[in-house]
This record gives structure tokens, sequence and C-alpha cells, in this order.
């Protein structure tokens, strides 16, 4: 009796994990549905990723085999490619035609998300997850610092669907300060002394304002003199 209930139990377990479908560490149940790449509606049947229809941005349901359609300029098709796998791993290109032919995404070839403009995107859920600074780290929100300490402030809102890089001036801290403390923030077009040297927050970050000459005075940076023995210094 308890070889059979064992027996049972395990077929029961191995009938479940091939309902199931997979899309990398995603794991759908059978009969379960939600948007793929954007534009499809799909659904798990017993282990393979079926298409429903199709949607475009307006909210427009496209049934499977729609020619090719246009809406508000977009071309939109919903063609599906076959899925020959009897497996329920996810394969490498199991939809044709992401629906919109002029924004750059890179869900369609199988990807679980992808980079585009600083903003990092799911495939999975359809939502921005944040941005991501020039080191590759991902920033679900706060403050963040790009090139020549230009401080930028990432925010994700409307439940994912929309997102925002602020331009909130400089950073004037060191690599050990940290990036969320204002002591260190800068306003725009601030300018101050480090020095001889004069600096300013500006629309490319930190830069060099102003540099000292030897009688004291100072001059503005795009600026260049002989000095006393006819050499050329620039300011920059």
């Amino acid at each position: 009796m308890f070889g059979f209930l064992l027996i049972l139990f395990i077929s029961q377990i191995i009938s479940l994990s091939f309902c199931q479908c997979k899309i990398g560490t995603f794991i759908f149940e059978n009969n379960e549905h939600w948007m793929q790449n954007k534009y499809f509606n799909v659904t798990c049947q017993r282990g393979r990723i079926q298409v429903l229809n199709c949607v475009t941005d307006r909210g427009t349901v496209l049934p499977v085999g729609t020619l090719p359609f246009i809406e508000d300029g977009i071309k939109y098709t919903c063609d599906p490619a076959e899925d020959s796998q009897d497996h329920s791993d996810y394969p490498e290109n199991p939809f044709e035609g992401s629906g919109e032919t002029e924004i750059v995404g890179d869900c369609e070839n199988g990807n679980l998300e992808y980079e585009f403009h600083g903003f990092l995107v799911s495939c999975i859920t359809n939502k921005i997850l944040g941005c991501v600074n020039p080191k590759g780290q991902l920033i679900r929100h706060g403050y963040f610092v790009v090139k020549d300490k230009l401080l930028k402030f990432c925010k994700v809102y409307a439940n994912g669907r929309k997102a925002r890089i602020e331009n909130k001036g400089c950073f004037n801290g060191s690599l050990i300060d940290s990036v969320a403390n204002q002591i260190y923030h800068v306003p725009k077009y601030t300018i101050w002394s480090e020095g001889r040297l004069q600096l300013r927050c500006g629309d490319n970050g930190i830069q060099i304002y102003k540099c000292p000459l030897k009688d004291g005075k100072t001059i503005h940076t795009g600026s260049a003199w002989l000095d006393e023995n006819n050499v050329l210094n620039v300011c920059r």
C-alpha cells in the first residue's frame, strides 16, 4: 500500500512539473495568464506557452493570425511562431512580430530584461525595474552619479510603467562618501573655490570655471595667454 501511494505521489509531482511553463527563473502554473513581450496575451497549457491574442499600445485586441494592422502609424501583427518543443523550457524565440517596429526593445529574442538609454526593463513583468548607473548597477529609486560628478535621481512610478532620470546638480563628495548625503549635493550653476581654482556645477558636471594667474587674478576656462617667457597657457 505504501509503495502504491509513493508511486502515485511521484507521478503527481511529474505531472505537475510537466504542466508548468518556465521562462528563465520564472515558473508559470498551468492555465496561468500573463502578458509576454508587452503585446502577447499568453497562457500556460500543460507545459506549452500558447498565445491567446495580441494587444496594441492603445489596447486594441488582435486575434491570432491577424494580418498586418496599422494603428497610430505603428504596424502590428499577431503571428506567433510555432513552438515545436515538447518541454516546458522557454524556446529561443517562441514569438515573432513584436508588434512595434519603431521602438527599440530586446524582448523579442527571449531575453528576461533589457537596458535602453539608462533604463532597465523586465520582459517578464513588462515593468521598468529602475535605472542603470555607469558601473552597471541597478538603481531602483534614488541618487546616482555619472561622468564628471553629475548628480542624477532615478524615479520609478505608475506601478513600474513610467520612470524618469532627474538632474540634481552635482556631487562634490569622494568615492567613499554616500551619494545620498545631501551635504555633498551642489545646486546647478553654483561656483566655489577649491585651492586656487574656481569650480562650477554645470550641465556637464563639475568643471573648472576660472584658472589662477601669477598676479593673483583669475581667467575664465577656454582662455589662453602668453606668459613672460612667451609660453602659451590655456585654462581648461
